[in-house]
C-alpha cells in the first residue's frame, strides 16, 4: 500500500476542518475533527459527539470510520484527526483500538495525521501509537476480518 501524499494529507485535513464545525461538544466545549480515506482515496470526515450522560458519547475517529462503513467501505489507508489545542492531540485508547482493527482489513499500518492545519501536522503509524495492538490469534477471526465485504 503507498504512503499518503501530502496533497492526500491536505485534502483529508480539510475534510476533518469541515467536519469538525459540527462536534455537538455540550460538555467538553472541545470540538475535534477526523476523516478516514479508503483505499479507492474517498474521504469519509466525522467529529466528536458528547452526551450529557459521561461515556455515550462518541470520538471524532469512531465517527468518521462509522460514517465509512455506513457507505460500505471497510479498508483504509490513513485517518486524519484535527484539533485546535496548544499540543497535538492523541487518539484516545478506545480509538487506538478501533484503528487497530480496521488496519487489519488490509493488513496495513494505518497512517495518523495529528493536525492543527494543512500545513501543521505530523503523522504517525498505528502500530507506534499502539504497540501491543490486538490482533486475533485466530486464523479463522483473521481471515474474516480480511475478507469482510472485500468488494
Amino acid at each position: 500500500m503507498k504512503k499518503l501524499t501530502e496533497i492526500e494529507i491536505k485534502k483529508m485535513i480539510a475534510v476533518a476542518q469541515e467536519a469538525r464545525e459540527n462536534a455537538f461538544v455540550i460538555r467538553s466545549l472541545h470540538q475535534f475533527g477526523a476523516c478516514v480515506i479508503t483505499e479507492e482515496g474517498e474521504l469519509f470526515g466525522g467529529c466528536n459527539i458528547e452526551n450529557t450522560i459521561s461515556g455515550m458519547g462518541v470520538c471524532a475517529e469512531r465517527a468518521a470510520i462509522d460514517n465509512a462503513v455506513v457507505h460500505g467501505k471497510y479498508r483504509f489507508r490513513g485517518i486524519a484527526i484535527v484539533d485546535d489545542s496548544e499540543v497535538l492531540v492523541y487518539p484516545c485508547g478506545v480509538c487506538r483500538e478501533y484503528l487497530a482493527l480496521f488496519s487489519q482489513t488490509n493488513d496495513i499500518d494505518l497512517e495518523v495525521i495529528l493536525a492543527k492545519s494543512e500545513t501543521k501536522y505530523v503523522v504517525k503509524k498505528i502500530s507506534k501509537l499502539l504497540p501491543n495492538m490486538f490482533v486475533s490469534k485466530s486464523e479463522t477471526t483473521r481471515n474474516k476480518i480480511k475478507s469482510y465485504k472485500n468488494k
